[in-house]
């Protein structure tokens, strides 16, 4: 037996393979030889041909079948041809080797280096396909082993009218409802385009108030891929952060050609959850899970621990982003967060850059900010909130190379407050802040904007705490005088 790794080390082509014996008195024979034909190069694109290559559907299909023709040859390398073992063809998207349908050698049998193929390809496989042109895709097998180079033909889908409406959402659920204390609800639909005149491209929800077309938390189609006229819709959403009460859920969908399909809604009652937390995270449990995405390199480990075993790293090298995010589709207020952050000694290089944001619809509406010291060796660091559209800041306040816990209390009014606070106690008070055109949709933990590209280093972040300020309402008790 010849071994795999022996044969992968060679290059294509023919090698001599020889074998000698030796006799019991130590004689030596002559050598036997075989030749090694090692052909590593699959068969050219096939070349494709399909009849009809147009399908007017506005009416009953005009065929029972399309025909798909080909021929695929195998490719002449350092001298080698193989010939063909199989062919296989695909719809739109080209999958796995030997997922799609098989294609019938012409003359009965794959055993020559070039084949004539083909297939009766069903006319219900283009029935529900968008209106447009569709690709069909072919390759061949040879018999080393090697798949070749895909080919393709295009299909157009003509069904007689112009698409100018989008997709519509059915089936809505949302799981479970009510909630019970859950961390996660599930939420799924199904989107379908009108007259299956286009593909639908994207789905989103929002919670609510409609943030505008475009501005929803995005929705994923079930297979993986939006490649058709109708998908099963599914979004996670994290609504154990939410404050307890009753919510309405809106989906909506949009095709292929930018048309936004109707929004529809479904009621959620959230219960069970603890009414001023939001989110709580010492990241002990070694994963990410409370948290909705994480960007760039952040991870969790031990040398980033402040309290407990376990912290959050994130390495800021060469001015990438790495920070763990926390979407709230609901928004928030009233928002104050807490978290311990340690610079861990790593060269910000000139400037400064963002360690905590918050942001209303993507759009950052106030953060704290890190940089280095002007008198030496430490850090300083300063909060900054959107008011009426306009940043205002606090000043620097120096901090040591060493943990610190940094705290930021921020609330959506036309005369609000942003307080800033630096191991426990507030260092800095922004007044007057105009903020009632926002509310927090999201937050990020960890740098994520205003990189120096030359920075380099890990930075540091532990017992992260959010929380939301509850009202109680006490009725009012009026003594006579």
């Amino acid at each position: 037996s010849i071994s795999v790794p022996l044969l992968a080390s060679l290059p294509e082509g023919i090698h001599t393979i020889s074998v000698t014996a030796q006799d019991s008195f130590g004689n030596w024979g002559e050598a036997g030889t075989i030749d090694l034909s090692l052909d590593r190069t699959g068969p050219q694109a096939a070349v494709l041909t399909l009849s009809p290559n147009t399908l007017d559907l506005s009416g009953a299909p005009p065929v029972t079948h399309v025909r798909l023709e080909g021929y695929i040859t195998d490719t002449l390398a350092a001298g080698i041809q193989s010939p063909l073992a199989n062919a296989e063809a695909f719809i739109d998207s080209v999958g796995p080797a030997g997922t799609g349908f098989a294609l019938f050698p012409s003359d009965g049998l794959f055993d020559e280096v070039g084949e004539r193929v083909y297939f009766d390809i069903p006319i219900s496989a283009f029935l529900f396909l968008s209106q447009g042109q569709h690709m069909v895709y072919a390759r061949g097998l040879d018999a080393a082993g090697n798949w070749g180079a895909v080919g393709s033909a295009i299909m157009t889908i003509d069904r007689g009218t112009t698409d100018g409406t989008g997709p519509d959402i059915t089936s809505m659920t949302v799981s479970p409802n009510p909630t019970g204390g859950a961390m996660w609800a599930t939420l799924t639909g199904n989107a379908s385009d009108p007259l299956a005149l286009s593909n639908v491209a994207a789905a989103e929800y929002y919670v609510d108030v409609d943030p505008g077309q475009g501005n929803g938390v995005a929705v994923q189609a079930q297979d993986g891929a939006y490649n058709s006229p109708v998908e099963a819709l599914t979004a996670r959403v994290q609504i154990g952060l939410w404050a307890n009460g009753t919510y309405q859920v809106y989906m909506r969908a949009r095709d292929s050609v930018g048309n936004w399909g109707p929004d529809v809604s479904i009621t959620l009652e959230v219960q069970g959850n603890g009414g001023a937390m939001v989110l709580a995270d010492g990241f002990e449990t070694g994963a990410l899970g409370l948290w909705s995405n994480s960007v760039g390199a952040v991870t969790v480990s031990s040398g980033a621990s402040v309290e407990g075993g376990l912290g959050l790293q994130a390495d800021i090298s060469g001015g990438s982003p790495a920070y763990v995010s926390s979407i709230m589709p609901a928004g928030e207020s009233d928002y104050r967060a807490s978290f311990y952050f340690d610079p861990n000694g790593a060269d910000i290089g000139t400037g400064h850059h963002d360690i905590f944001t918050g942001l209303y619809r993507g759009a950052p509406i106030f953060g704290i900010q890190v940089e280095r010291s002007d008198s030496g060796g430490g850090y300083e660091v300063r909060a900054w909130a959107l008011s009426g559209g306009v940043r205002v800041y606090t000043e620097w306040h120096e901090i040591s190379d060493a943990p610190h816990k940094l705290g930021i209390a921020w609330t959506s009014g036309p005369a609000s407050q942003l307080s800033f606070s630096i191991d426990g106690i507030v260092v800095e008070e922004l007044d007057f802040l105009d903020t009632s055109a926002y509310r927090v949709y999201e937050v990020r933990l960890g740098p994520s904007a205003n990189f120096d590209p030359t920075a380099s280093g890990i930075e540091c972040f532990d017992s992260f705490e959010s929380s939301r300020t509850v009202y109680i309402y006490l009725p009012l008790v009026l003594q006579e005088p």
